[in-house]
């Protein structure tokens, strides 16, 4: 017979949830932050506390780039995906509008 108390204890709790979340989206404005460098594709890990709080990978696309965090609290990882166009960058002041990103497209 299945205990009911030993599967809930292996369930995420919905803190450790909304934390990741929030972690995920520190990833993210790192992300959209560091854009500036001239490489194809990027990984960084956020630290903070002594913890691991975010793994950030920053990869170029066709006309824009693509940023995916994953946030992590505890055992919980949850993943944020994010798709900016060079243009919509430029408008949001990540990128400057003479930034070589925005030449190699050319």
């Amino acid at each position: 017979m299945f205990s009911v108390g030993a599967y809930s204890q292996s369930a995420p709790k919905l803190g450790d949830v909304d934390s990741a979340y929030v972690n995920a989206k520190k990833g993210i404005v790192w992300g959209l932050s560091n854009i500036k460098v001239k490489k194809m594709r990027m990984e960084n890990r956020l630290i903070a506390d002594n913890q691991l709080i975010a793994q950030v990978k920053i990869e170029k696309e066709i006309n824009g780039i693509k940023i995916i965090s994953t946030g992590i609290a505890g055992t919980t990882e949850v993943s944020i995906t994010a798709y900016r166009t060079f243009s919509s960058l430029v408008t949001e002041g990540f990128l400057d509008k003479n930034s070589t990103l925005l030449k190699e497209e050319e």
